[in-house]
């Protein structure tokens, strides 16, 4: 049951309740710091930092999942059980030696671009190198280890520049070869995305299923038994009576993938490869959507249709675009439609 509207307290009052359930858990063993860190899009997070010792390297734990667990009427100890399970899998026992850091020869072929809106972040803009790209900016990011650091990544500030001694341009043209060889393209077709999708959430609704009448009377196991459902519910798409001829693009972490329309040559492949010029849906800073233009494609449609999906389906932090973008196969060029 959700909390009571008069007893709920605010994002800021639930974040100090937790610091100070915090303190008293760990007592003198951690310094607890609260803290707004700057996400995409204008976007800032509360954020709960949790040091221990000399330690270096430190987990923050963004409020906002917790306190939406809270709202849903979940005990707040139970909340803080969750928070410090957390933070204990979170934190390392020793100093990481990131001295290395400080030498661009030896980080420069870690350094990667991804794509983000131009006016949504002018704030974010002025600290940090940035190249334009059509009404978006190239931003610059290194790729921590990821034996160590799973996904984990230090955004380039111009601090960053100063420091190594070089500038924007170097570190484009490093990104460029990086990017497209740690981040390797992937192409998808939304029929087996949709596919996908609908056997996941077969596998999610029956899982705890103990039985299934129609998978013992054919002999097969459950699993078996969702994959063919799924198969079956989905066996129309891409046939000509239900072909949905869009391709998806993404990185093969699925992570700042819509930075992939900036790599050599592959939009003029996939032009090349469906034989048309094609619009592109910026579904996200993740990945893109390929819509063929095989003149029965209404740009206004599909612009009011860029708008609606990411006012009410994408997470504000990871919106790109409003644009419409149209890749001219002969011109091989990229530009706002």
């Amino acid at each position: 049951m959700d909390k009571t509207l008069e007893n709920l307290i605010s994002l800021e009052e639930f974040t100090e309740k937790v610091s100070l359930s915090l303190k008293e858990s760990f007592e003198d063993e951690r310094e607890i710091r609260i803290s707004k860190v700057k996400k995409n899009n204008g976007i800032e997070h509360i954020g709960i930092t949790c040091i221990k010792g000399t330690c270096n390297i430190s987990p923050t734990l963004y409020m906002e999942s917790f306190y939406d667990y809270y709202k849903c009427g979940n005990d707040f100890d139970e909340v803080m059980d969750k928070i410090k399970s957390t933070i204990k899998r979170a934190e390392l026992n020793k100093n990481v030696d990131l001295s290395y850091f400080k030498d661009y020869d030896k980080v420069k072929d870690r350094i990667v671009y991804k794509l983000v809106n131009k006016s949504k972040n002018e704030k974010l803009l002025k600290e940090i190198p940035y190249v334009e790209y059509l009404d978006l900016a190239i931003i610059f990011y290194y790729m921590l280890d990821s034996n160590q650091f799973p996904d984990a990544s230090i955004l380039i500030y111009n601090s960053h520049l100063q420091m190594w001694g070089v500038n924007t341009e170097t570190i484009y043209e490093d990104a460029k070869k990086n990017t497209q060889f740690l981040l390797e393209p992937v192409i998808t077709n939304m029929a087996d995305i949709m596919k996908e999708m609908i056997l996941r959430n077969i596998k999610d609704r029956y899982k705890d299923y103990e039985r299934i009448e129609e998978a013992e009377k054919a002999g097969k196991s459950k699993e078996a038994w969702m994959e063919d459902l799924a198969n079956d519910m989905t066996s129309i798409f891409g046939t000509d009576e239900f072909e949905i001829p869009m391709l998806v693009l993404t990185n093969n972490k699925k992570q700042y993938g819509a930075s992939c329309i900036l790599y050599n040559e592959i939009l003029d492949d996939i032009a090349g490869k469906e034989d048309t010029n094609f619009y592109i849906i910026p579904s996200s800073i993740h990945e893109v959507i390929i819509v063929p233009d095989n003149n029965d494609m209404c740009p206004d449609v599909l612009g009011s249709m860029i708008h609606e999906v990411n006012t009410t389906h994408v997470k504000t932090e990871e919106v790109l675009s409003d644009s419409l973008y149209y890749y001219d196969k002969a011109a091989k060029s990229l530009y706002i439609a």
